[in-house]
């Protein structure tokens, strides 16, 4: 195992209302989970920083600063932390600040994009076939993240069928490679 996050999108779970299931964490809670549970946890067990990448965050890029402040200036909970793990959903220009700022609080960890799709669009259609505007959108967002200190990205769902899924959830969307699995393309 490389790397992981101590919870996706921390704070969907404060959202009664949202559609997958989630916990809910502030910076705060996070913090003192990551220092007084999880962290000693995870290295007493073998799975330390010298072996595991253990990201903190790992929700929408609007928030990435806030939580890389509160976690990261804690000394007792930035020992346990290699990165900090944002989604590209809120991925505004006024968001892109953030990532400098976050890198800012600790220049030691790596700030790394984990999560990313081309979301539903307002239409019963979330696959369009032979469209580049998707992809357009990936470059422009991984060129950015490249230049504002992130080290990598990675896509949410590669590879999907003509609906934009399966999904346990009906969150259908559209994928870098689509496959039609009726006629084994």
């Amino acid at each position: 195992m490389w790397g992981i996050t101590v919870e996706n999108e921390p704070k969907a779970g404060n959202d009664p209302n949202y559609k997958f299931n989630c916990l809910g964490f502030t910076p705060e809670l996070q913090r003192d989970f990551l220092k007084l549970d999880l962290g000693p946890i995870l290295s007493a067990a073998g799975y330390g920083l010298n072996t595991t990448e253990l990201m903190i965050f790992d929700d929408q890029r609007s928030q990435i600063y806030n939580w890389a402040k509160t976690i990261l200036t804690d000394k007792e909970a930035a020992k346990y932390v290699s990165g900090v793990a944002f989604h590209w959903y809120e991925n505004s220009v006024e968001n892109i600040p953030n990532l400098d700022k976050s890198h800012e609080v600790d220049p030691s960890k790596f700030i790394l994009n984990t999560e990313a799709c081309e979301e539903w669009r307002g239409h019963d259609k979330h696959v369009y076939l032979g469209s580049w505007d998707a992809f357009e959108r990936y470059a422009n967002d991984i060129l950015v993240d490249l230049n504002h200190w992130t080290s990598g990205w990675v896509d949410w769902n590669i590879v999907l069928d003509e609906q934009g899924g399966p999904n346990w959830v009906g969150n259908f969307v559209d994928a870098p490679i689509i496959v039609n699995a009726k006629s084994q393309e």
